[in-house]
């Protein structure tokens, strides 16, 4: 499964996406990045790294397909695409997993403050109630590239390719979507 055929089935699966906007997707992209940090902190606590037992492997995939969802909608937000291969693990430049989840949350932010100027210099308008933004959109699929890449290498850490936290993702969103309880919080629903 590569990053394209994952949007595609993210698209058909997304009930409300006039809700769905920039601003919405941006906010969920902070807030799960921040989520696979402190998943990776208590993984790696006192700077040794546990063996991962099934619980918190699935427990970081799901973060980590959280994560992969929110930056497919803003690509899609934005009418962008990146051709990029899931399945293949890249081997990473920084080896603690905790600093790779904390740059991942600091790219996070980055797209944000992104958001943030577009919104600050007016650069959106209103169409009805929708709002439509034209951010800085060559700058925000950059970031949205990196952090792929850091996916992948955090991914490989608890033996899963990207694409498998994919599929695990889109496995989670259709079971919440057919039990109707795709709204709501907390990861168990």
């Amino acid at each position: 499964m590569d990053i394209l055929e994952y949007k595609e089935e993210i698209v058909k699966l997304d009930t409300k996406p006039d809700k769905l906007d920039i601003i919405y997707a941006t906010l969920g992209l902070c807030g799960e990045a921040s989520e696979v940090t402190e998943k990776y902190q208590n993984y790696t606590r006192g700077n040794q790294i546990k063996v991962v037992d099934e619980v918190t492997r699935e427990s970081i995939a799901k973060e980590l397909g959280d994560v992969l969802w929110y930056m497919t909608r803003i690509l899609h937000i934005l009418g962008a695409n990146i051709d990029k291969d899931l399945q293949h693990p890249v081997f990473p430049v920084l080896t603690d997993p905790s600093l790779v989840a904390f740059n991942l949350q600091m790219k996070a932010g980055q797209v944000a403050e992104i958001v943030k100027k577009s919104i600050r210099e007016n650069a959106l308008s209103t169409n009805g109630n929708v709002i439509v933004m034209k951010p800085d959109e060559a700058m925000i699929i950059d970031k949205i590239n990196t952090m792929i890449t850091m996916l992948q290498v955090l991914s490989s850490g608890i033996t899963l390719s990207l694409s498998e936290v994919a599929k695990i993702n889109l496995e989670k969103i259709k079971s919440r979507t057919k039990r109707g309880v795709l709204s709501g919080r907390g990861d168990n629903r």
